[in-house]
């Protein structure tokens, strides 16, 4: 069973803001897993993954350009080591 947050349940369990989270939506960082009708955006657990990993980067020092970029890897079939440590 998957368990959907509010844009506030994924903000409160992660430790960020509800404005931060919307950034990371127009910059294509993070999408919602459920859009609702109504407005309301629903989130599961792998969004809830994907905002820690950003935030993490973000700690370490990776711009967000970068980390859309580390994003990007994840995602790519063709993906090797080489490419994200360059």
């Amino acid at each position: 069973m998957t368990t959907h947050l509010t844009i506030g349940q994924l903000a409160e369990n992660v430790g960020g803001h509800i404005e931060t989270i919307r950034c990371y939506e127009r910059r294509h960082l993070l999408s919602p897993t459920l859009p609702l009708p109504s407005g309301y955006r629903l989130y599961n657990r792998e969004a809830q993954r994907c905002l820690r990993f950003i935030k993490n980067a973000q700690a370490l020092g990776f711009t967000l350009h970068e980390i859309e970029e580390l994003l990007d890897f994840q995602v790519s079939s063709n993906a090797h080591c080489g490419d994200v440590q360059r």
